[in-house]
């Protein structure tokens, strides 16, 4: 072997090189190098993947050798002991010793293609770069949990954000939100709980900082385009975030009403944090919705979970410290450059919402004054949550492009990517979007590559298997939130707030799809008496465009399946049959809810009698409509029918009017929507 033990200073990568194959010593003394906090963390990192590169020189047949280091590991409490049953919670089947080193291995084997470039006789100093690119990345690294403990995460985690004071805020739906909390937390494994707790122990207000890193799979990261943390524990599949930390630079909060000449959205004036009306909305409403979808299916909704609301009470300064609130906005020298423009923006969203909502009856005269009262409007706030994706659509399918590279690498590092660096931000994205990815051979350009990883025999199965459970997912969750005359205004369906992700489970890898962002989410049910169209019915609009794709506010949206398709680079039959497919699966998921709320006392629990009573009712006159030629004398036949039909179910005049003028408006998506309501689900 010509390579040399100097690549990069990394004497632990050389030592593979120079003694490869499996040797007991030699794991156990690279355990102790992963574990040592005398050395630096990017060694440790090495150790780890050095330990997992000699644990698969094994003879998989051979788990006598593994089982006694199972306890050294963590996973058994003594050498040939039954593992803990926490391996159960990690997404393995047993905790028999020879089975679980079996199913360790297979899920080591997942980074196989980088150890077997590093065994070959003509390893390269690209090689040993591209085992140094992983082992960068913690949450690859399976046996990094092993490794790195719980109180050294949080405080690496630390070391790259700011802190101010914060005060919990707890929601108003206080029961379904901390049951859907308790449960997310007692889903995960004690390693991530552990590092959880300490995140959450003390309550404070989390920000990014210029140098937070925004590099894919960093183990705490400010995705791009965003302003969040993504918190990634070693060896984990579960992703940590906290919801709005700040914007980068000198003001990580500010307001403003307008940008690039356009007025932002109401909910937009505050800049950096969420307010917090928003935040107890969808902690409310996406608590629901995940209490129901478990309640129905038997099985975890694939959406985020919010599992605390914080209010901010300090901003951070630049020079180190924090700034109470209410002075940040008052004194230009806690602001800084920008006081007058921002102070102005306060002043235009006061007087907006004077007239928009009559939250604010005037507009204070005196400047303390103002400042309360736009905090009283929009009082700045944070969440946590659990179960999240930072790789959105939107971002893979930009990412996997022609010149994909170069957009996240000026976005990240400020510079265009070398062809080795692109290819290894398609590895890492297709490693997590396909579950398990074997990379082609170097070709000379980009979209070259890409094409041919899904050439590639095993690739394009996974991919496939990927796109067919994400439009599974997505149909289940979509007929779901119909079935209870739910809607989200399109917001947890548009491609940039559902993202991809791998997670070991059932002793193999899986690709999960992911919906966030629910604070537009709406399950009616619960506090209002019926179900109201006028309103219900342009919310469920936005939905459908942004799953099957089509026009709203004068632009043509791709929709969430056509992004999938574009990103698993799916053949025309595929790509052709996957609306049908996604139809077919919520019509089936609709019409269990009914049943469920017909004949399911628990499910009926969840709303008042009025609203269950009234839910059949919508769908009995919506078959009318769409059997009539609605010519005159079929309309007023309809009119007709339908009144008796309402009356039945305790509509009153005024619902009776409102359901039929909605009906007739939103036609075109009713008529769309048909897989619902046609009595054999045929659309």
């Amino acid at each position: 072997m010509q390579y040399r033990p100097d690549h990069g200073g990394h004497a632990i990568v050389a030592g593979l090189l120079e003694r490869p194959g499996y040797d007991r010593d030699l794991a156990h003394g690279l355990l102790d190098q992963a574990r040592s906090r005398s050395l630096d963390w990017a060694s440790r990192r090495l150790a780890v993947l050095a330990l997992e590169h000699r644990l698969l020189c094994l003879d998989p047949a051979a788990t006598d050798e593994l089982v006694p280091f199972l306890a050294r590991l963590g996973y058994a409490p003594e050498p040939g002991a039954r593992c803990h049953p926490d391996v159960l919670k990690q997404g393995y089947t047993t905790v028999e010793p020879p089975a679980f080193a079996g199913e360790l291995i297979r899920r080591l084997a997942r980074l196989s293609p980088i150890h077997d470039l590093l065994r070959r006789a003509d390893a390269v100093p690209d090689a040993v770069a591209g085992f140094a690119h992983v082992a960068g990345q913690e949450c690859l690294l399976t046996l990094g949990r092993a490794a790195f403990a719980p109180e050294e995460v949080v405080l690496r985690v630390l070391q790259q954000v700011c802190l101010t004071s914060a005060e919990i805020d707890p929601p108003a739906e206080t029961a379904y939100f901390q049951q859907e909390a308790r449960l997310a937390v007692d889903r995960l494994p004690a390693y991530e709980a552990d590092i959880l707790a300490r995140l959450m122990g003390p309550v404070r207000t989390w920000w990014t900082r210029p140098d937070t890193p925004s590099t894919l799979n960093a183990l705490v990261e400010t995705p791009i385009g965003s302003v969040a943390l993504v918190i990634r524990p070693p060896g984990s599949t579960t992703e940590f975030e906290i919801k709005r930390t700040g914007v980068r630079g000198r003001h990580p909060l500010s307001i403003a009403f307008e940008l690039r000449g356009a007025m932002v959205a109401p909910s937009h004036r505050l800049q950096g944090a969420t307010t917090l009306s928003v935040l107890r909305w969808e902690a409310a409403n996406s608590a629901l919705l995940s209490a129901l979808f478990r309640l129905v299916h038997g099985e975890a909704a694939p959406i985020s979970r919010m599992l605390e609301l914080r209010t901010i009470k300090g901003v951070p300064r630049p020079d180190g410290g924090e700034v109470q609130l209410s002075t940040w906005f008052n004194d230009p020298a806690a602001f800084g450059a920008g006081f007058t423009a921002m102070r102005h923006a306060l002043q235009c969203s006061l007087s907006a919402f004077v007239e928009e909502s009559k939250a604010v009856p005037s507009v204070p005269r005196s400047a303390e004054a103002r400042t309360r009262a736009f905090l009283s409007c929009m009082t700045p706030a944070q969440c946590t949550l659990v179960g999240t994706s930072a790789l959105r659509l939107d971002k893979i399918s930009a990412w996997l492009r022609d010149g994909g590279p170069n957009a996240y690498f000026r976005a990240v590092h400020g510079r265009a990517a070398t062809i080795e660096e692109a290819y290894r931000i398609a590895d890492t994205i297709l490693l997590e979007i396909l579950g398990c990815y074997r990379p082609p051979p170097p070709t000379g350009g980009y979209a070259a590559y890409v094409a041919a990883a899904f050439a590639d025999r095993d690739n394009r199965a996974a991919a496939d298997r990927a796109f067919a459970a994400a439009l599974a997912s997505i149909g289940r969750l979509w007929g779901t939130l119909l079935g209870f005359r739910g809607y989200a205004e399109g917001e947890c369906f548009v491609p940039r707030n559902v993202g991809l992700r791998s997670v070991w489970t059932d002793g193999a890898w899986r690709v999960q799809i992911i919906f966030m962002d629910h604070e537009l989410t709406n399950v009616v049910g619960k506090r209002i008496r019926h179900f109201h169209p006028r309103t219900g019915l342009p919310g469920m609009h936005k939905d459908l465009v942004h799953i099957l794709g089509g026009e709203l506010g004068g632009r043509l949206w791709p929709g969430c399946i056509a992004v999938l398709a574009d990103i698993y680079r799916v053949d025309a039959a595929v790509a052709a049959s996957a609306r049908a497919g996604v139809t077919e699966e919520a019509g089936r998921a609709y019409r269990i809810v009914h049943r469920r709320l017909r004949d399911d006392a628990a499910v009926r629990s969840h709303f008042l009698p009025s609203f269950v009573d009234s839910v059949p009712a919508f769908d009995a006159v919506v078959r009318l409509y769409r059997a009539s030629r609605l010519n005159a004398r079929p309309r007023s036949r309809w009119k007709g029918a339908m009144r008796p039909i309402m009356t039945a179910h305790g509509l009153d005049e005024q619902l009776i009017k409102e359901y039929r003028r909605a009906i007739r408006r939103r036609r075109r998506l009713l008529r769309t929507l048909g897989f619902l309501f046609d009595a054999d689900g045929a659309a």
